[in-house]
Parts: C-alpha cells; structure tokens; sequence
C-alpha cells in the first residue's frame, strides 16, 4: 500500500479526514474528447488533469494542496502524476509515475472509451506461492471536463479496507514547467551529535542527541548531578545520579537500584537492590571499562566551561552499560534477571567524548535545531517535520525529567535499603576470620567440618542440598520437617564448650515459614507463639521429661515471631526458662535469607547480631554454667532422648527451612569480622 501511494501522493496515506474544493479551468481552453470508439487511454492520451485538496495535518493543521495528473497511452505506464509537497511549503512540485509493472502483480481491467480502471495486489512471496497482503483498484472516469477517481483498496494484513473519491478538472497547464522539489538539497544533514541549551526551557540544563539515543543533563554547579538516559537499543530510561566529586554514585532501571564504590582499575564494587527489597553486594566486579582514568580526581582538565561538562557527562555515563553488562553476566540472585542494556562503549557516548575535543556548536532550544537542520531534525520518536518536531521534542523533555523524578522519589522511599546496601559497599574485609575457627559447616555438598577439627557432621532424616544465599546449588541444606520425619544435622563427636568464657556463633538462615515447632509449655501446644533449635549445643541423652540433674544445654532459637533468642539450661527441673537474650519482634520474615551472630567476651558481655546489626545485647550477664562436653547440632535443640514418647529430635523443637555457614569459635568476634563474614 505504502508503495502505491508514493506514487499516487493525490491519497496522501489514505486520508482520515478531508475536505475537497473544485475550481474552474482557468489554465486556457478545454479540449474536446476522442471519438468514442477509442480507448480511454486513446481518447485521452496527453490530457492533463488538475485537483485541489486540503489535506488536515495532525502537526500542520489544514494544508492546501495542488495535484496533477497526465494520461499516457501506455499499459504500463498510464499516468503521470505531479503533486506539491508541504515539506517544502508548496514551492515545488513531487513528480512520480504510475507504473503498473513496478508496482508488482498490477495490470489494466478496464480501458474503455470514457473508463480507465487498473488493479495492483502485493503478495507475502514470490509468484502464485505467495499470500495476497494488500490489494487496490483505481477507476478514472471522464464525463465531459470532469475526472473522477475512485480508489478501493483491501489491507490483509490488518484487516483493514476503504474507498475514497476525488476529482479534478481538465487543465491545459504543461506539467512539465512546473517546479519539481530537490531532494537531494534539502535541509542541512543533521549531525552524528547535537547539543541543546535547556536552561532557559525546561528543569533540564543541556540535552545531547544523535539520530536515535539522547541523555539529559543536570548539573550542579560546574559538575554534572544527574542523568536521564535514553538507550534505543534497550529502549529504557537509565537515570543516573552523580556523588558531589562528580563520579557516578547510583542508577536505576526497571526498579533496580546501583549503587557504585571503591573503583580500582577495571574493577568496581557493585551494590544491587533488587525490586523485591533484596540487596547483593559483588566485590572487584571485573568490567570492560577503566574506572581508575575515568575518574574525574584523575582528570587533568578541569571542569569549567559546558563544552568540559558534557564532555566528561559522556564519558564517565558510558561505564553505566559496562558495569550493568558485568553485573548481568555474574549476577546470581533469583529475584533479578538481566535487563535489557545498551552496548559497552556506545556510540553516542564516545562521540560525545571524542567530537568535544573540538569546540562544538551548542543550539538554543528546539528551535534553533530547526532553523539550521529543517526537516532532518530528529530525535529519538520526534521527527514530524519542522513544526512537529519542536512540540514533540519538549515534550519528550517532560517526560524525561517526571521519569527521572520518579526514580528519583523510589531512591527516597527505598532509603532504608538504600543505606544498608552503600554501608555494605563501604565496610571492606579482606579475609574471613579463622582464628581459633573450631567448627565451620560450609554445607558445600556435604556436611562437613572444614575447621582444623574436623568434626564432620551426620545428617538426620532426608535433609537435601539446595541453592546458597547466592543461587548456587548444593551450598546449603534444607530441613523439611513433618511428623514423621525430623531432619537435622549433628557433629560426629562432642565439641568442649566452655559457655562462661569468650564463644561466637554464626550461621545463615531462611525459615519457610512452617510451624513444627516446640511450644512454649509442654501443656500449651495449642498457642501460636513457637520457637525452634537453629543451633545447639547439649548433653546427648538422659531420661525422662524432667531435666532431672542434667543435661547442660547451650542453644541459639529462632521464633515464628521474627525473633532471635539465646537460652540455656544448667540442668534440673524447668531449667528450660534459663533464657539469657532475646530479641525484639519482626526483626525477619519468612523466605529470606538472614544472618545471626552471637558472641560472648567472657565478662559478662552477651550480643546478638541480625544482618551486621546489633539487635539485642546485656553487659551484666552472667553464664551460670560450666564447662561442658557435647555435640553440636544444627537445625535442633540437641540431641536430646526424652522416652519413647518423646523421641530422639523432637519434631516441635526442629527448624524448617534452610541452613549454610555455620561457625563456631573460641573467642569473641570483633566488629569488622562479623561484617567481613556478612559481605562474604
């Protein structure tokens, strides 16, 4: 269809809305028809034809056209067609032809004496194999000084169909003298790049555009303070926020949040909030982009004129697609998928760098980029011509500043996740701490003691591997617990605890959210408050209900209540209410991964640690209990043996859900080393 109507401008893309004026022939005298036993294309060979049309522009409004036809006796050729171009203010003239055999499967169905009708279909392929897509007739019809011309035409491949009419009067007017526009000419060619001033126009102080992709910039001052992006390719809006040193501090997509630190050559350290709030911290993230030479503190051109702010806008911008595309290629989280990016090294970015090596012109406003490039301007889905395309543009300018205010808003309301992830960024731990390590269950595939003690574990039940915090599979267990099987994982041999001395615990956790849990009193198991064994530390077996002298048990609980407790028995009747520490409420939901520390200085200074911050605490404590031999049990109270009643692993007192990197030391852990263990 598009084809056709290039070469029958008269239908202007079959027009929506159209009003028709006739005029009198005032180009010299009428010529007399053929005899009626010619054809059409006899009778009316070298007639030439005059319509006049205004056409409704949605960016131009009404426009006023002129249009001429000629017939030749040809069957391939039988009109020639001459209309004026708005794009060139109508002072010239776009000449085509009607050429049935370029126009493809087409031919003449009618050549009568006062008749001409012509057909053109367009198929999918190649001769009779193809699928008809568009198909259209043209009837021209003469009745004394008059033309009509009817135009019915069948779109397939959307469904759609119409009919249109026009018509024109006989003219005597020489087509041939008539001005024909030059394409060729034209406007200016628009350039690779192009800068605007917006300051005086909108929130935005500078937009930078090619012929597809374009950013808008903020700036603070002399230095850039936030982007608004635009990648085609991607066909996303990054926006991206500048610290005060004007080096890039954090980005947003598709409600992902970055945040940048600690740049050291290709590398750069990446914090990565998730949609769902869940945050991934990636260290030396390797990159194909040097951050060290794009660092504006190692520039030895100051910023001081707009030529040196866009300049380095550009530059330093274009490590956002390298470090997204690293981050894509290593990312593991199950929440995050990679996003849609545009390339590393982009071409518009490194114009911008390179181009600005030589002063470049700067327009003022929309305006000026029409006055200099006329129809060529064009940016992004803008490109209407010369009047449409300033509209548009601003209006891509608002749309651009509320997307990057949007983003803007979510940093804001996403502070709290926000802070965390960039105090993450900030504390750096070179290595793990191992010293004094005297059980270390990594969960790698197995349950084993990587420590120097080797006190493997043995699993209970059909606990299975599953993924880590960190989406890799076999690198954690899962306890499933129900009423007829209790999972849970216990050391090989006791471990010598010595619970009023210096001691520190840590494990990763992610409760499921299943309630088979030890209730509060044995005779209250209806009552929703419930606790579990997440790591524990007990005299193996005894007798009956009653703790009777022994066993002296050690343990860390988690509750269906978001809290975290340290409890403690010394051994004797009811000494379960020997509990030392226990957190707030709702410090951890369920189907998260979460990290507890407890440590002990041996003075009296007991800690729990959620997530590298400190939750609960007391400096006058005091562990009434000796040292003592045991086994270590993970996702359990101990290994306590009631009766047959209540047997070995009590299914109310087990965890549910999964378990990775549990250690236990012999001193307590400093600050810096509980936060090396959470950024591991």
């Amino acid at each position: 269809m598009k084809k056709l109507l290039s070469y029958l401008r008269l239908l202007f893309l079959i027009i929506l809305s159209l009003s028709i004026s006739g005029c009198g022939d005032d180009d010299g005298d009428v010529i007399d028809p053929k005899p009626v036993d010619q054809t059409f294309l006899e009778n009316y060979h070298g007639t030439v034809w005059k319509g006049e049309t205004t056409i409704d522009y949605a960016d131009k409004g009404k426009v006023y056209i002129q249009s001429y036809i000629r017939f030749r006796d040809s069957q391939t050729v039988p009109a020639e067609l001459w209309d004026e171009d708005p794009d060139f203010d109508n002072t010239c003239y776009d000449s085509d032809r009607l050429d049935l055999k370029d126009l493809g499967d087409g031919g003449i169905l009618e050549n009568l004496n006062n008749k001409l009708k012509v057909f053109y279909t367009e198929t999918s392929g190649i001769g009779s194999e193809g699928e008809t897509l568009y198909s259209a007739t043209i009837t021209f019809t003469v009745q004394g000084d008059n033309l009509s011309v009817n135009f019915v035409w069948d779109d397939l491949s959307n469904d759609e169909s119409g009919t249109e009419n026009y018509y024109f009067k006989r003219s005597s007017v020489n087509p041939e003298v008539l001005p024909v526009c030059d394409y060729n000419a034209g406007p200016a060619e628009l350039p690779d790049i192009n800068i605007v001033d917006l300051k005086d126009d909108s929130n935005w102080d500078y937009c930078v555009f090619g012929k597809e992709d374009y950013f808008f910039i903020k700036s603070k001052g002399s230095l850039p303070e936030s982007v608004l992006y635009y990648s085609s390719e991607a066909d996303k809006n990054y926006s991206i926020f500048f610290s005060d040193d004007g080096n890039i501090d954090k980005v947003i997509v598709d409600d992902h949040i970055f945040l940048l630190k600690n740049p050291n050559g290709n590398k750069i350290d990446l914090g990565v909030i998730y949609p769902d709030g869940n945050i991934e911290v990636f260290r030396d993230l390797v990159t194909a982009y040097d951050w060290d030479n794009n660092q504006l503190k190692n520039q030895k051109k100051s910023i001081q004129e707009w030529s040196d702010v866009i300049r380095w806008t550009g530059r330093i911008v274009s490590g956002v697609p390298c470090f997204i595309s690293a981050w894509a290629a290593v990312a593991t989280a199950g929440v995050g998928t990679p996003l849609a990016l545009w390339a590393c090294g982009n071409y518009l970015l490194g114009l911008t760098v390179d181009i600005l090596e030589n002063e470049f012109e700067i327009h003022n406003g929309f305006t000026d980029v029409v006055d200099a490039y006329g129809t060529n301007a064009a940016i992004g889905s803008c490109s209407s011509g010369v009047d449409g395309f300033v509209e548009c543009a601003s209006g891509l300018t608002s749309k651009a500043f509320s997307q990057w205010a949007d983003h803007r808003e979510e940093i804001e309301n996403r502070n709290n996740e926000v802070q965390y992830a960039d105090d993450r960024l900030e504390n750096v731990s070179e290595e793990e701490p191992t010293e004094n390590l005297m059980a270390y269950y990594p969960m790698n595939g197995n349950p084993n003691d990587n420590s120097n003690s080797r006190n493997h574990g043995n699993i209970y039940g059909n606990a299975l591997l599953t993924e880590d915090r960190f989406g890799n599979v076999n690198n954690a267990y899962n306890f499933q617990q129900s009423s007829t099987e209790m999972q849970y994982i216990e050391s090989s041999f006791d471990y010598n605890f010595n619970p009023a001395g210096e001691f520190s615990f840590s494990i990763w956790f992610n409760w499921d959210g299943k309630d088979f849990w030890y209730k509060s009193t044995v005779d209250k198991k209806n009552q929703t408050t419930a606790y579990a064994g997440l790591l524990g530390i007990g005299v193996n077996e005894s007798s009956g209900h009653c703790y009777n002298s022994g066993p002296t048990r050690f343990y860390l609980n988690v509750w269906n209540t978001g809290q975290l407790a340290i409890q403690y028995s010394p051994g004797g009747c009811n000494s379960l209410n020997g509990q030392s520490l226990k957190t707030d409420e709702n410090l951890f939901s369920s189907n998260s991964w979460n990290h507890a520390v407890v440590t002990h200085d041996g003075k009296g200074n007991l800690k729990i640690y959620l997530n590298n911050k400190l939750v609960a605490s007391r400096d006058d404590h005091s562990l009434d209990l000796n040292n003592f031999s045991s086994k270590i049990n993970i996702g359990n109270f101990h290994s306590y043996f009631y009766s047959s009643t209540y047997p070995r692993g009590n299914t109310r007192q087990l965890f549910s859900g999964k378990i990775d990197d549990v250690r236990i030391y012999d001193r307590k852990l400093s600050q810096d080393e509980i936060n090396s263990l959470f950024y591991e």
